[in-house]
């Protein structure tokens, strides 16, 4: 299933873009005309090449001399209208959080961010940086490895503006400069500004900002969410026929489950979802992060749930033919359609299955939020059936 449906995704995301980066293109109409098929027939997107589109992480040297007790750092990051023209005097650029990254000898890291914000374009050239950047004095001062590397970036965060992809470009650049205690001024070259993705962790910073849209309500930062229920978030704003893909990624980093979405044609506003479980049926409890995504494949919000189970799960047993008798489950006898409640657990339940005079066994099956780990242990995490076959 995780194979058929990356296999898709990467398929809709190529017909999305049209590989080169240009710089005046129409986007798809606000409205939307009903579906994927008619987003990725009209849709500009970035190149696919780009693994986390709209987003910026920028590397960059580090400072070659410590920073003194009681010295200043600051992180500047600037941005511009590639081919600017007078249509996108007063856009509203749409930032996440930023995050300034400095590791530390002999190790740690020294950070500053800014809180997500709303700018609006007002002219041509670049920024001067007045809201896009931080300045801090150390009171101990810092100590920086030989060749080390500090990084700006949105944690995979897009930036968003009100336009369509491809009526904007933006470009960005970001430098550091030290102060020490006795004046002494350091400072770093800016970063040059590419379309293409060379690789690695580094991403293009060069880009069409992701269209925005606006997260009206969903679960709060945090907030419980029973395995096998569904998180739900209402978008606003161009979501009308517009394809949204939702995915639920583990402590680890690994995305344990993708759904997507489609928003009614015409619609204003529209709900996305994705049930609380993994691939495989079963979901241990922990943090997760809910990313949402667009068509063109970037993370509009990301969110963390803290994922619970229920208190108890009905688990009901089928034996076919029902004659063949019952299912020994967790020590209890359950014959054909009976039911049963037991509490969700990482630890799988033992069962055994009737021997049937006459009737050779050939399979058993589970639905729902349970999970066979093998053979005669059975995971539960939220409601299910349990099936045994015989020939």
């Amino acid at each position: 299933m995780l194979v058929t449906l990356v296999t898709i995704l990467f398929a809709l995301l190529t017909l999305a873009s049209s590989g080169a980066l240009s710089t005046r293109d129409s986007g798809l109409a606000g409205s939307g005309s009903g579906g994927v098929a008619a987003a990725a027939s009209s849709l500009k997107c970035n190149p696919t090449s780009n693994h986390s589109p709209s987003a910026l992480y920028l590397p960059l040297n580090e400072p070659t001399t410590n920073l003194s007790t009681g010295g200043r750092i600051t992180e500047i990051l600037e941005y511009a209208v590639v081919n600017y023209t007078a249509a996108d005097l007063g856009i509203s650029v749409h930032f996440p959080s930023l995050f300034f990254t400095f590791p530390l000898a002999p190790s740690g890291t020294f950070s500053a961010s800014l809180s997500p914000q709303i700018l609006n374009i007002s002219g041509s050239g670049w920024t001067n940086g007045a809201h896009t950047s931080r300045s801090s004095i150390v009171p101990g001062g810092l100590q920086f490895p030989s060749g080390g590397q500090a990084r700006m970036s949105t944690e995979k965060l897009a930036i968003q503006a009100n336009v369509p992809y491809g009526n904007l470009t933006l470009e960005f650049r970001w430098m550091w400069n030290v102060t020490q205690s006795n004046g002494t001024v350091s400072k770093s070259p800016w970063t040059t500004p590419k379309s293409t993705y060379g690789g690695g962790v580094t991403l293009p910073s060069i880009f069409y900002p992701a269209q925005y849209i606006s997260f009206l309500s969903g679960p709060a930062n945090g907030q419980s969410i029973t395995i096998g229920t569904n998180y739900t978030a209402q978008l606003g704003g161009p979501v009308g026929g517009r394809y949204f893909f939702l995915e639920l990624e583990n402590s680890v980093g690994h995305v344990v489950k993708a759904h997507a979405n489609t928003i009614a044609a015409n619609a204003t506003t529209g709900n996305v979802t994705i049930t609380i479980i993994n691939y495989d049926k079963y979901l241990p409890p922990g943090k997760y992060l809910v990313h949402i995504h667009d068509v063109c494949g970037a993370i509009l919000y990301n969110k963390q749930i803290t994922a619970v189970f229920a208190p108890s799960a009905s688990v009901t047993f089928y034996v076919q033919p029902a004659l063949c008798g019952s299912i020994t489950f967790n020590g209890t006898s359950f014959a054909n359609i009976t039911s049963s409640s037991f509490a969700p657990s990482t630890t799988p339940y033992l069962f055994t299955i009737p021997h049937c005079v006459g009737h050779s066994f050939k399979s058993w099956s589970d639905t729902g939020f349970l999970h066979l780990t093998s053979g005669g242990h059975l995971l539960v995490s939220y409601n299910g059936t349990f099936t045994v076959q015989y020939n």
